[in-house]
């Protein structure tokens, strides 16, 4: 929502409850940009888009790409409601792209995020000149696939982050004083 004053624009992810006897009701709602403290992420062999290396911390994705919509069942209660996010960053001769997915419960009329993890990376440096003008490129790919486990702790399923078509992956547990999830070490 923008604001007429300041011209400032707030990212707000919302909750809406609609029915056909009430309309639609704002159920509960959280400012990204203010209310979310953003996990530090690192891709592959500790890559991090510029922006977060600039930060020198976490930082909130660049860029909303969308809702992510599988039903991460992650206890009883309703399902997370799934937001991938992304940074892209130039470089002369290549780019890269970087992608996370943020889950976020609700607990009556609040909105909590309760994980973050990077999810997938495409970065394309140019590399020496070959005799015949071209350019080499190396090309680093990486992509993700998150598991809800059967495995439950604290009320909570576990979760694993698994490279696509790998094997094992990072687990994560619930953290009932962080209220939110953290890798298993």
């Amino acid at each position: 929502m923008a604001s007429c004053e300041t011209n400032e624009t707030a990212q707000v992810l919302g909750v809406l409850r609609i029915d056909a006897a009430s309309g639609a009701q704002l159920v509960a709602r959280l400012r990204l940009d203010m209310d979310v403290t953003w996990p530090l992420l690192s891709w592959g062999g500790g890559q991090q888009p510029l922006r977060m290396e600039d930060a020198g911390a976490a930082a909130m994705p660049e860029r909303w790409e969308r809702f992510d919509l599988a039903a991460y069942r992650l206890s009883d209660g309703p399902p997370a409601l799934g937001l991938r996010g992304g940074w892209s960053e130039g470089y002369a001769g290549g780019g890269a792209f970087y992608s996370a997915l943020y889950l976020f419960e609700l607990h009556g009329d609040t909105l909590k995020q309760v994980f973050g993890a990077d999810m997938s990376m495409y970065r394309d440096i140019a590399g020496n000149w070959n005799d015949d003008g071209t350019r080499e490129h190396h090309i680093e790919e990486w992509a993700g696939v998150l598991i809800v486990e059967p495995s439950t702790h604290h009320g909570y399923r576990d979760l694993r982050l698994r490279e696509r078509g790998g094997r094992g992956g990072d687990l994560y547990r619930w953290s009932p004083t962080a209220g939110g999830y953290r890798r298993v070490e």
